[in-house]
């Protein structure tokens, strides 16, 4: 199982990494994404080997916000992304959000993937893996779409310091405000 999970983390680097060109992550920016304290509160100090928060514009028009934490506990890697990417039309989010989810699938591809037992029915086409490494749950796939706008998660932990319910908990919770703060966003945009 180590090999695997080794194997899966530096798999992660280059699958999470690109050229955009650079905005400003602001407070709320921080707000909208679960972190490592959230997901994994048991994570030791000591395991953080990267944290990053980035916003990026890609020339196509895609937005993307997105955090990314690395780190490794007795030799197992920990591994957290998560992202909210702003399409130009529900079409391009439709789009993009497959073609997300096939990379997040073929960097699992070695884990057990099944429907969790936790599933977040949150945002249109929402879907929830959980990850396994032989029968020990050791992480979340989670994506969903509402309208152009995109929301998805990845974990990746030793077994000890998973526990998919309160994953389920946080992420849904971060849906439902996603989904306000559109809500808020469009009402704004169409109020004389």
């Amino acid at each position: 199982m180590n090999s695997v999970l080794a194997l899966l983390g530096a798999a992660a680097i280059g699958a999470l990494s690109g050229c955009a060109t650079s905005l400003p992550v602001t407070q709320e920016d921080r707000r909208l994404l679960p972190t490592v304290g959230e997901l994994i509160p048991r994570a030791p100090q000591k395991s953080t080997q990267t944290e990053e928060f980035r916003k990026q514009r890609w020339f196509d028009g895609v937005r993307e916000l997105a955090y990314t934490y690395r780190g490794r506990h007795d030799g197992l890697p920990i591994l957290v992304y998560s992202a909210v990417h702003h399409y130009p039309s529900a079409d391009d989010a439709i789009v993009g959000r497959s073609e997300s989810d096939n990379d997040h699938r073929r960097l699992f591809i070695t884990l057990e993937q099944r429907e969790a037992d936790t599933f977040i029915p949150a945002g249109d086409e929402a879907r929830t893996h959980l990850l396994f490494a032989g029968m020990q749950p050791v992480g979340l796939r989670f994506s969903t779409r509402n309208g152009s706008e995109t929301f998805s998660v990845l974990c990746l932990a030793p077994p000890q310091l998973f526990d998919a319910h309160r994953a389920a908990d946080i992420l849904q919770a971060r849906v439902h405000q996603l989904e306000q703060g559109n809500a808020a966003r469009h009402n704004s945009l169409t109020t004389p």
